[in-house]
């Protein structure tokens, strides 16, 4: 039997975006009824080429560096468009699935649709998350937004990970195929066989943990006071790990009590810093997808994380981990007091993550989901 031909474009390299999409690719390129075919975007550094499954077809654009051609590539990129169109005409693709946003292909949809393959676009945030941004961002990120809503609007078949987006999507679009398929484990090989101890963290141990991108939205600004208010603070140092801007207030006054590690962190240190917690939390104010609980389960990492709609539908409250109110310090810091407490069954709830990861981020459940969603035409 001749087998389906997908192509996934992959225009994005965020520290979230690539582990995203090589873990979707490594999934389906397991089963039998595909031949996987991948068009990544380089921006400086490789960051697909290495994670990629070595039975797939690779196929790289490489952005130019000339800031001119740089904002025409963000505009107008007909390299990449005609490169699109020739590995469909090429390689006769039967799906071209669009995995990380790609907003710069909105304005050529229509001109990809043309060609015989069907086109799925994964949508990750339906709304926009809360950003401090200089009014140039702001720009751009608008720029983007719009962009990701055409996208939306002219492609039949969507996907996302979220349940709440899932319905929302189907209301906004009930002509349309809205698909579900659970968002797929970021704990990459490197992170189950390395470990690396942060030099920052030379000799600490037992800590609250919160790893992620810096952005207002996650609510580190709660996390700190809510911290300051607990008993955490008397004997426990408060992690923060990640790379963005440090634009919270009450983190900006040198405390050895915080410790900070502004940078990107590397697969071997996510290891260890999920291994040597005493807990992680997720005090976001907002989310509406996150690789990042997939990381504390599959360490058995005890969490805490806030009441928003993807939390609310991947953690078993009381079970999987402690749930609290976002943007309620009070609520933050009575779980803080519980899950540190020596009277807290750390491993029930380890023994819990573990089924949970088990049964929601493998690799069987993940393919299953996705030849279903290509099945359909």
């Amino acid at each position: 039997m001749e087998k389906n031909k997908i192509l996934y474009i992959c225009t994005e390299q965020s520290p979230g975006m690539v582990p995203y999409a090589t873990q979707i690719i490594k999934t389906i390129a397991q089963s039998s009824l595909y031949e996987v075919y991948v068009l990544y975007v380089i921006d400086g550094k490789d960051c697909y080429g290495e994670l990629l499954p070595e039975n797939c077809s690779r196929f790289t654009y490489t952005i130019p560096q000339h800031r001119l051609y740089r904002l025409l590539y963000k505009v107008a990129p007909l390299c990449l468009i005609n490169h699109i169109e020739k590995l469909c005409s090429t390689y006769r693709l039967n799906y071209i699935h669009l995995l990380t946003v790609d907003y710069v292909l909105a304005h050529f949809i229509d001109r990809i649709k043309r060609q015989s393959a069907h086109i799925i676009y994964t949508i990750h945030d339906v709304y926009p998350h809360e950003l401090r941004l200089s009014f140039y961002e702001k720009l751009t990120n608008r720029y983007i937004q719009q962009q990701c809503s055409a996208i939306q609007k002219k492609v039949f078949n969507l996907v996302t990970n979220s349940q709440f987006q899932y319905q929302t999507l189907q209301n906004w679009y009930p002509e349309k195929n809205i698909y579900f398929h659970h968002f797929p484990s970021l704990v990459t090989d490197a992170m189950k066989k390395t470990e690396k101890v942060p030099p920052e963290l030379e000799d600490v141990t037992d800590y609250i943990l919160f790893f992620g991108t810096l952005h207002v939205y996650k609510g580190i600004e709660y996390l700190c006071r809510a911290y300051w208010s607990s008993l955490a603070h008397r004997d426990k140092k408060l992690v923060i790990a990640g790379s963005g801007k440090w634009e919270f207030d009450c983190m900006k006054k040198n405390n050895n009590q915080i410790i900070k590690i502004n940078r990107f962190i590397t697969d071997a240190e996510v290891s260890y810093l999920y291994r040597n917690a005493s807990c992680v939390v997720y005090p976001y104010i907002s989310a509406t997808q996150s690789g990042v609980l997939s990381l504390a389960y599959y360490f058995q990492t005890p969490l805490i994380a806030t009441k928003v709609d993807f939390f609310k539908e991947n953690i078993i409250a009381e079970n999987t981990g402690l749930l609290c109110m976002p943007h309620d310090i009070d609520s933050l810091c009575n779980c803080l007091n519980v899950i540190i407490d020596k009277t807290f069954d750390r491993k029930r709830m380890q023994t819990n993550q573990q089924n949970y990861y088990t049964n929601s981020y493998s690799s069987a459940q993940l393919m299953k989901e996705l030849e279903t969603i290509y099945s359909q035409r």
